[in-house]
């Protein structure tokens, strides 16, 4: 069984995130996309990161940096704040 490196990791999340409409929802939002769509999604990753395609993941240091970069960013806007999750309780007081 080979082990992959944290490159190979890093492109096999691009191909899947690419594939999740939250992703490409917050890839429209944050960047002014036209559609909410794969291949526009894939485009952008590739302008954010600097490549021309995902397989450069594996081996490029700067297109990781941007990908993780890219990453934090998608789990942060995914994840509700306290204030955001609970605003209908909080506003009841």
């Amino acid at each position: 069984m080979m082990i992959k490196t944290a490159g190979e990791n890093m492109r096999t999340r691009a191909v899947l995130l690419c594939k999740e409409v939250s992703f490409q929802t917050f890839m429209k939002e944050i960047f002014e996309l036209k559609t909410v769509s794969i291949d526009d999604t894939i485009d952008e990753v590739y302008k954010q990161c600097g490549i021309k395609s995902r397989g450069w993941l594996a081996t490029d240091k700067n297109a990781q940096a941007y990908f993780h970069a890219l990453d934090m960013m998608y789990r942060k806007w995914k994840k509700p704040t306290v204030d955001t999750q609970y605003a209908d309780n909080l506003s009841r007081y």
